[in-house]
């Protein structure tokens, strides 16, 4: 094993610089099919709380995250992007767009074009996993942001933004690729805000 590890990353080391676009080194099921997998999700950044949650994407950029205490939908409707926010608690929702001040941050993922320079290598998520760095310059990231990918499995693991002294870590584990379209519909049974 150590032997693996020590070949792994001295060939992630040979490769480091090297520039692939996302379907190169991720397998096609993550956007032909879907993903779902479990996320601890850590961060510093002010304001943001670190959780638990379930993370589900479908082949539309559609994306529903579940925690303990609700639910929030990043959906396409009529070619617009809306945001679904459900408390589970008091069975009340809040519909609002990406570009509210309220919105919250929809996950990171790769678009499946996406050009990704490989950084190096390291564990992420519990697995040898290559890094690789997008470039956020004209985007509304702040800081870098970094893809973790299981080089022998092809699945994203997870991502890591960076910010001075900030970070914010989602570490996916239990990937299974599946989509159901009724999980990426507004709920029944809140009251919307």
């Amino acid at each position: 094993m150590k032997g693996y590890v020590l070949l792994f990353t001295m060939s992630a080391a040979l490769f480091a610089g090297d520039k692939f676009t996302a379907n190169e080194i991720i397998t096609p099921d993550m956007w032909s099919e879907g993903f779902s997998a479990d996320v601890k999700f850590t961060t510093n950044f002010p304001g943001i709380k670190g959780e638990a949650y379930k993370i589900y994407c479908d082949d539309e950029g559609n994306v529903r995250t579940e925690s303990g205490s609700g639910i929030v939908l990043f959906i396409y409707e009529n070619d617009e992007e809306k945001i679904y926010i459900y408390d589970n608690l008091t069975k009340t929702g809040m519909a609002t767009t990406p570009d509210a001040a309220s919105a919250p941050e929809k996950p990171f993922r790769p678009a499946e074009d996406e050009t990704l320079e490989l950084v190096g290598s390291g564990n992420f998520a519990g697995v040898q996993c290559d890094k690789y760095q997008t470039d956020t310059r004209g985007t509304e990231v702040k800081g870098q942001l970094f893809y973790y990918v299981d080089p022998s499995e092809k699945i994203l693991m997870g991502y890591e933004n960076i910010s001075a002294d900030q970070f914010k870590r989602a570490e996916y584990t239990g990937t299974e690729f599946e989509s159901d379209k009724e999980m990426f519909k507004p709920l029944e049974g809140y009251n919307i805000k």
